[in-house]
């Protein structure tokens, strides 16, 4: 299992890698890979997930006040085209369940020499939606990220060197994944920022260090919480191990949380969490192996489980809300405890490897409402032998089967399930 769960944390991790290349390649007759040159169009103001246009004019996530308009984007910073066909778009629709191409992909300075830098949030009538960081450095004060970016990142998660940075505006939304390290910045290395063994900036949780509480409650008013805040960078090579900062046992998170992708990763002593009542996405790869996490209470204001967002944790059980029409790629996977699941009425896929490894699983749940069960949905979940499908056998007859997923198809299928 433990091979499997690395390749789960190697998928997601690898993304910051293939950025990388992305941003050093050539444009091809397509543009598929192409570096815009500075200087052009910079509209701002376009739609954003959710339907509302940012920054400024509509309630936030969570009941929050409109925010203050975005300050003027800086001029002369460099952009890359993701356009649909592009492999780029690929993993992002793998990693968020939705196409965001085509966008482009902030990548670097250019011919902007200004210290403090805002990123816009539309570049040549398309929406920006990542930010690579590696070819950031010098004496950058601050930082302004719109909230149409769902990645922020640097290959191999590298810290930039950004000695002179002290502000840094990161996006209000629900899909935005931070995965830097913030080592070489001002602000982490002024001691004065850190609370009780936690750096935050503005409203987001960036990092926490050996002397955080074991019990702790994320500030008021915070937004979003940073990718391994809770857990020294991962390395590649030497896999899933525990690390000083993976010492916290319960976290509270307050009504203003919203956003924290992969924020506990591999927290092995994690057995407690609290919700926001709020909350409406359990960020992708939010909980993935914490491997004391034996239960968890999902709001009932939930409606999308992220990719990766349980796998390979304690589950034992777990109740899915009625709301929840969205479970990720891999959103159970390797959890060897999960003994029993009911997926809610509503959700019509049930993306690859959602329960692949479960290998306590032996019954499940699954509403008329699914349409598909995509490739190893159910891989090696080897003591599965009680299906309970809410449908005719002539409506499960119609679902549309992927590839090894004989551990399902094998089990005995109960039609016309009503509930007990």
């Amino acid at each position: 299992m433990k091979k499997f769960l690395t390749m789960l944390l190697c998928f997601v991790m690898a993304l910051s890698c293939i950025f990388g290349v992305a941003a050093c390649a050539p444009t091809d007759d397509k543009g598929n890979t192409g570096v815009v040159t500075p200087g052009g169009d910079q509209p701002g103001g376009t739609e954003q997930p959710g339907g509302s246009e940012q920054p400024g004019g509509s309630e936030q996530p969570g009941g929050e006040e409109t925010p203050e308009p975005a300050p003027e984007p800086s001029e002369g910073l460099e952009f890359e085209l993701i356009t649909e066909d592009s492999y780029m778009a690929e993993y992002m629709a793998e990693l968020f369940g939705q196409n965001y191409a085509p966008c482009y992909m902030f990548i670097g300075m250019g011919s902007c020499s200004d210290t403090d830098v805002v990123i816009p949030s539309e570049y040549n009538g398309l929406a920006v939606r990542m930010a690579f960081l590696d070819e950031l450095s010098g004496p950058i004060t601050s930082l302004y990220f719109p909230d149409s970016i769902v990645t922020i990142t640097t290959q191999e998660l590298y810290a930039p060197e950004l000695p002179s940075l002290t502000d840094i505006r990161l996006p209000r939304n629900q899909d935005t994944i931070v995965s830097v390290a913030w080592e070489n910045c001002a602000f982490y290395q002024d001691p004065d920022n850190w609370e009780d063994g936690a750096l935050y900036m503005n409203d987001w949780l960036l990092a926490t260090n050996e002397t955080l509480p074991t019990d702790y409650t994320v500030k008021a008013g915070t937004y979003g919480i940073a990718g391994m805040a809770f857990l020294d960078h991962i390395d590649l090579d030497v896999g899933i191990s525990p690390s000083s900062r993976c010492h916290v046992q319960r976290v509270v998170l307050p009504d203003s949380a919203q956003a924290f992708g992969r924020a506990f990763v591999a927290c092995s002593s994690l057995k407690e969490v609290v919700l926001p009542l709020s909350l409406t996405k359990i960020s992708i790869m939010g909980f993935t192996t914490c491997t004391a996490l034996e239960s968890i209470t999902l709001p009932d204001s939930v409606t999308s489980i992220g990719m990766g967002a349980f796998g390979g944790t304690g589950l034992m059980q777990i109740d899915i809300p009625e709301g929840v029409t969205h479970i990720g790629a891999a959103a159970f996977a390797g959890s060897i405890n999960l003994t029993k699941i009911e997926i809610s009425q509503g959700v019509t896929y049930i993306a690859k490897q959602a329960f692949q490894d479960c290998d306590s699983l032996t019954s499940i749940v699954i509403p008329d409402s699914v349409t598909a069960i995509d490739d190893y949905a159910f891989m090696a979940c080897s003591s599965l032998t009680n299906v309970y499908y809410m449908g005719s056998e002539a409506e499960w007859e119609q679902i549309d089967f992927g590839s090894w997923n004989d551990e399902l198809l094998n089990a005995e299928i109960v039609f016309n399930y009503k509930g007990e």
